[in-house]
């Protein structure tokens, strides 16, 4: 790659493709298209998109739950 071509790019005369066609070969350079397939294959390959997993804590017990009280409405003990 010519440095000339660089020092365009640094200096805002050419712009990214133009920059990237100067370094590339057509054969080696993939469209929007493509470059999206190939994330979709990536991602897929890899497992799917990272979950983020979020614990509660240790747990504990919570008064606001009705565990371990008896029912007292409408119960009426046998004899």
């Amino acid at each position: 790659m010519p440095q000339s071509d660089v020092e365009n790019f640094t200096k805002d005369e050419a712009t990214i493709y133009e920059l990237i066609n100067d370094v590339f070969e057509p054969q080696e350079q993939v469209n929007e298209a493509q470059a999206n397939l190939l994330g979709v294959a990536f991602e897929l390959a890899t497992g799917g998109q990272a979950q983020v997993n979020v614990g509660t804590g240790s747990g504990g017990s919570s008064s606001e739950l009705p565990w371990g009280e008896q029912k007292t409405k409408n119960s009426q003990r046998r004899r």
